[in-house]
């Protein structure tokens, strides 16, 4: 009997792995790499060769509390974008990771984050570690490869449990999309054109296209995107003297970095020239960094560029893990239709994004689609794009944008082009949007009128989120001055000018707001105000129609980026919910949904106290800043005072902060600016200050008086209570409370006076 248990044994030590065939071990688990049936079920027609090489990668689940965690940091402060220690997996696991996939050939690389691993080796190799084959087949004229539908790839129950996504073990799936639609308007090449800088009649300038943005006032106003970066995800290279051409005659002055995630020769694509160029046209000093991956036989026709794609996000986490990048975004104008995606790929660039955006605070801008409402080109099929679907990224839509000669705007309307009975989209049928079939909405898509639409919303995500020009744009290609169509213009458009935007919160000392949410959490009384957003009223999708508010077809419509700078940093609205205060820090706003219903809006060790009235909240540091609440994500706070004498807040419920100093010292803030506080008494005696909903200001002194103030400048005092047994102050409502030393609690009443 022990001989014939000894034979049932299975070593799982790596590569060197014992399979007994037919024996099944209790501690493996089979990987479902969630591949449809009619790619598992297609004929198959030989074996992956033992040499082919192969790219693969584990990506790791991130523990909830942990994200929220790394998602409350300030992101303005390198140290706290040390995400290895937060996110990551230990050091123990990690060991024994290695130590299953030793093989032939076989390299490991750990990103710097510790949340996913690549690994590269020979086809023959990982067959054997994860006990299986890898077979072709063939599919309605297409060639792919899967493990053996009968021999899925097994890991041990310890490795399994911690792994989100495996990817790269086939390349079945959706096809990575640009959306870039080429036109060129003139035969001359760059050299000649150069001097003359001119394109096409009727072709968006890069001086019309900032102008009807309203980029180039930010310019004026000191934001060209200088000390900023935006980063580039892209599937091929470029032709540098396009760019260059483009450069000079935009007058570009910043920089532009090309990182080869993968190999350094690769085909040129109009994509990525696009991208360079769009994002110079709106931010002439940013940094430009282009992350070009790119595998010999991943290009943008097979499902395998998706995994290039994901690789270029690692990177920029990499790059960005432990580095200060306050207001840098990521642009990304690869599409794809979202329920053809493989499961395992979507999860995991899904949470790359995550990562990104709320581990690292940069905020991802994503291409909607060009494909109207039918992502897959299938007119009897509606369908959204991914990544744009993502709650992750922010989805950009695309318009037709109208100016005079000097780029003011004239009108704007969706862009849409025509469906050609028995023609492919071939990205020109518009501006996708609609319902995603496998997020839900998350719960900052709300508060503006047309999210909430009667006929479609269903409690899927919706998008797009926000538009910008997607048709009609000048472009240097292939030596020639054209003009170019897609969302691939979109994203990258929004992306360099949310760039100016951020550099001016980052200068009013506002905290940055990240992901899509910042687009929808703006006090809308405010961003109506200031025109933040230009709504686009016309036009449709081939399905949904463009409405006042959001809408399907161009999200909340086009920015203005000057009137979003000014809402972003106005204070926003507390609008009556309760706030809690935690002792680590963490400050949570009540949702008013039930049970565990709030949503974190600070979390920083230095917060030691935060009051708040019908319409905003404040916050104190124990150093005595004084920062008021500018709405839209974790950490987005706006500092209005920073007197380190500063030892209490109070706030009525008319609008008024007050602060109480050392030596008794009494200010009220006067709005606009950091220092802007008028005195309002000085008495060394003064210990404690309580501000009413109607507005009246109190202080207790060490005396046991209890003034109120009569709002007629300094030491403008009327005494309502004198009595030594005086402890504390507080007010409900309208009403002044005092505490006794003995614990009697009284209410001021009638006529105010001694007692």
């Amino acid at each position: 009997m022990s001989v014939v248990l000894a034979l049932a044994i299975v070593v799982l030590l790596g590569y060197g792995a014992t399979q007994i065939v037919g024996a099944v071990s209790p501690h493996m688990t089979a990987q479902d790499l969630h591949l449809p049936p009619q790619a598992l079920n297609a004929p198959v027609t030989g074996v992956l060769p033992d040499n082919q090489p192969l790219h693969a990668a584990l990506t790791f689940k991130i523990d909830p509390k942990a994200m929220e965690q790394a998602k409350n940091k300030d992101h303005r402060l390198a140290e706290n974008n040390n995400l290895a220690d937060t996110l990551g997996i230990k050091d123990s696991d990690y060991q024994r990771i290695q130590q299953f996939f030793q093989g032939p050939g076989a390299k490991l690389q750990l990103s710097k984050s510790r949340t996913r691993m690549t690994i590269d080796a020979p086809a023959g190799t990982l067959a054997k570690i994860l006990q299986t084959r890898f077979v072709v087949h063939q599919l309605n004229g297409e060639t792919f490869f899967t493990p053996d539908p009968k021999k899925m790839p097994q890991l041990p129950n310890d490795i399994a449990e911690k792994i989100l996504a495996v990817t790269g073990l086939d390349n079945y799936g959706a096809v990575a999309q640009s959306s870039l639609n080429f036109n060129p308007t003139t035969a001359q090449k760059s050299s000649q054109a150069q001097a003359s800088c001119t394109y096409a009649s009727g072709a968006i300038t890069p001086a019309q296209m900032a102008h009807a943005y309203g980029a180039d006032s930010l310019w004026q106003q000191g934001f060209t995107g200088k000390g900023r970066t935006i980063n580039l995800v892209e599937i091929g290279s470029f032709d540098s003297s396009d760019t260059q051409t483009y450069f000079d005659c935009i007058g570009f002055r910043g920089t532009l970095e090309t990182i080869n995630v993968h190999e350094s020769v690769m085909p040129e694509m109009g994509e990525t020239a696009l991208d360079i160029e769009m994002a110079a046209a709106m931010a002439p000093e940013i940094t430009i960094k282009n992350y070009q991956s790119y595998r010999t036989g991943n290009g943008n026709h097979t499902a395998g560029a998706w995994l290039d794609i994901d690789d270029a996000l690692n990177r920029i986490i990499d790059d960005n893990t432990g580095t200060a990048h306050a207001g840098d975004v990521v642009s990304v104008s690869m599409i794809g239709g979202e329920t053809y995606f493989d499961q395992n790929v979507r999860d995991a660039i899904n949470q790359s994004m995550q990562v990104l955006s709320e581990g690292l605070g940069l905020t991802v801008y994503v291409s909607s689609g060009d494909c109207g409402a039918y992502m897959s080109g299938n007119t009897n099929n509606l369908e959204v794009g991914f990544p744009a679907s993502s709650p992750y990224a922010v989805a950009v839509g695309g318009t037709r944008l109208y100016t005079d000669s000097v780029g003011n705007r004239t009108n704007e309307i969706a862009w849409s082009g025509p469906i050609v009975s028995g023609q492919s989209c071939n990205n020109s049928w518009g501006s996708t949007g609609g319902l995603s079939e496998v997020y839900a909405r998350p719960a900052w898509q709300k508060g503006w009128f047309g999210v909430e639409n009667p006929t479609y919303t269903n409690g899927k995500r919706q998008t797009p989120d926000i538009s910008a020009i997607a048709i009609n744009v000048a472009f240097t290609f292939n030596g020639i001055n054209g003009y170019a169509g897609g969302t691939s213009i979109s994203a990258p458009v929004l992306a360099a000018g949310m760039v100016l935007v951020n550099q001016k919160l980052l200068s009013a000392k506002v905290a940055l707001p990240v992901g899509p949410q910042q687009f929808y959490n703006l006090n809308t009384a405010q961003a109506r105000i200031n025109s933040a957003y230009y709504d686009v009223v016309s036009g449709d999708n081939h399905y949904y129609t463009t409405t006042a508010g959001w809408d399907f077809v161009t999200g909340l419509g086009v920015p203005n980026l000057v009137g979003l700078a000014s809402t972003m940093t106005s204070p926003q609205p507390n609008n009556g919910r309760l706030l809690q205060l935690q002792s680590n820090g963490y400050m949570y706003l009540y949702n008013g949904q039930g049970w565990h219903s709030w949503t974190s809006i600070a979390g920083n060790t230095a917060l030691a106290n935060v009051v708040a009235n019908d319409n905003y909240i404040y916050a104190m540091h124990k150093d005595g800043t004084i920062l008021t609440y500018t709405g839209g994500t974790v950490n987005a706070w706006r500092i209005i005072g920073n007197n380190t004498s500063t030892i209490a807040i109070t706030a009525d419920s008319v609008g008024h902060l007050y602060q109480l100093r050392k030596g008794g010292q009494i200010w009220q803030y006067g709005g606009n600016g950091v220092d802007n506080w008028i005195e309002l008494d000085d008495n060394s005696l003064t210990t404690a200050i309580a501000a009413s909903g109607n507005g009246q200001l109190y202080q207790l002194r060490s005396s046991g008086q209890v003034l109120k103030y009569a709002g007629q400048g300094l030491h403008s005092w009327t005494q309502v209570d004198q009595n030594t047994s005086n402890k504390a102050i507080a007010v409900g409502g309208n009403n002044l409370y005092v505490l006794h030393t003995k614990g009697d609690i009284w209410q001021l009443i009638g006529a105010p006076g001694p007692g």
